[in-house]
């Protein structure tokens, strides 16, 4: 899976990991299932891998349990900062998601190593923010409402995606050979993708980029929405090491153009936002 609520469990002492195995194993794997393009982001190993590092050091340290928390905690951060070079996210994301706490030492050691981590990854190999969007036009406060109604349809459509995904999971438990081979089913089906719409393929940030310059129809909106929404659940549901989080930014993105369409059809605001 993705590997953060191993990091939770593990953060929680309900999980005892190997750092080692877990490390170079979610590497590989994480390298073959995502770069094969198979919906999936690369968050969740990117934050797990982080955390193995940590928990490494903590157990070469030989640091107390709490120390070994925050520097398991700081992993998480720095690694999801280097997979999308926003350090401040990936702070706020082990805050959120998987400390459930603010205390001093988690919040200046996953700051520390957050903003070292993106200095790496930007600096010395020259990465750029993974969603650089650049340059909008400032949307008007007397529009805002439209806002709000788009935040209660992403929310309902938030509250479906998960149940789809807990119904992915039961759906593959159903399939009647052994598990390790689940991930079979994805890397089939994903091939007449791959023929028929190859950019549609992967985490999906190439294409929210391409969103911006790529006029599109409402029809071809809601096709690529829906097979994004598919194959996400596919791809996830067979267990292979990926997350969802850049799945659903795709997916929010896709939301929001859909949206924008329908309000520009209903003269509700200009094309231009």
């Amino acid at each position: 899976g993705s590997g953060i609520p191993q990091v939770e469990g593990l953060l929680l002492g309900e999980l005892k990991i190997n750092w080692w195995s877990t490390l170079w194993r979610k590497f590989i794997s994480g390298i073959l299932a995502i770069g094969s393009g198979l919906m999936l982001g690369r968050e969740g190993p990117s934050i797990q891998l982080g955390a193995s590092i940590g928990q490494g050091v903590a157990s070469y340290k030989r640091l107390s349990h709490n120390q070994s928390k925050g520097l398991i905690a700081s992993g998480a951060a720095a690694g999801l900062s280097a997979a999308f070079n926003a350090p401040l996210a990936g702070v706020m994301f082990v805050l959120e998601e998987v400390y459930h706490s603010i205390s001093p030492f988690v919040w200046v050691g996953a700051l520390t190593g957050a903003s070292v981590s993106d200095f790496v990854s930007t600096v010395l190999f020259g990465q750029t923010p993974v969603l650089s969007i650049g340059h909008l036009s400032v949307f008007p406060v007397q529009l805002y409402g439209l806002l709000l109604v788009f935040g209660i349809i992403l929310g309902l459509f938030g509250f479906l995606y998960q149940k789809f995904l807990l119904f992915s999971l039961n759906c593959y438990s159903k399939i009647r050979f052994p598990k390790y081979l689940y991930g079979i089913v994805p890397f089939i089906l994903v091939i007449p993708i791959g023929i028929l719409w190859p950019n549609l393929l992967g985490g999906g940030n190439n294409l929210i980029l391409s969103l911006k310059e790529t006029p599109m129809t409402m029809k071809m909106i809601i096709v690529i929405l829906l097979v994004r929404f598919v194959f996400s659940m596919i791809s996830y549901g067979s267990g292979l090491p990926g997350g969802i989080f850049l799945p659903i930014l795709t997916l929010g993105a896709l939301s929001g153009v859909l949206m924008a369409h329908i309000f520009v059809y209903l003269h509700l605001m200009s094309a231009n936002y």
